[in-house]
């Protein structure tokens, strides 16, 4: 496995590559992302390694690639609490609460805090070891296969 950059890289215990999406999607482009192993409906376990194709010209984490991966965990747990039903973000909501530096593992939680017929809530945060670096909250609409979208 490699970090993205051709670089060899092993994840830590629990952890896989994300299998989701495939290489040719937005998220297989800006990983790698890795999955905890085991997810379970209402929640679910990221992470990366920050690698220099993250960072901006200063060398920290870009805050894109961060709301890039906390929108596809959050997404993710309703997804899965959903049994693969579609979805789609409808709001998301990001405070960064410190920098994360090329190097780094970073890793999430989220969590589906409410449902509705139509609206999942859930939130999320990132950290760096013990420091948490982003919290989000999130909608996310629960789409009928039946009706036709454009």
């Amino acid at each position: 496995m490699t970090d993205g950059m051709g670089v060899a890289f092993q994840p830590p215990p629990g952890f896989e590559p994300l299998s989701l999406f495939g290489q040719d999607t937005f998220e297989g482009f800006v990983g790698p992302m890795f999955s905890a192993t085991g997810m379970t409906a209402g929640a679910a376990r990221f992470g990366f390694l920050a690698a220099k194709h993250h960072a901006n010209p200063f060398g920290v984490v870009h805050g894109g690639m961060l709301v890039t991966v906390v929108d596809t965990m959050m997404g993710s747990t309703v997804f899965h609490s959903l049994a693969g039903q579609t979805c789609a973000t409808t709001s998301l909501t990001t405070d960064f609460l410190a920098a994360a530096r090329v190097g780094d593992w970073i890793e999430g939680e989220a969590s589906l805090t409410r449902m509705t017929q139509s609206i999942a809530f859930v939130r999320g945060e990132l950290r760096v070891g013990d420091r948490r670096i982003l919290t989000a909250t999130g909608t996310w609409a629960i789409i009928d296969r039946g009706v036709p979208t454009r």
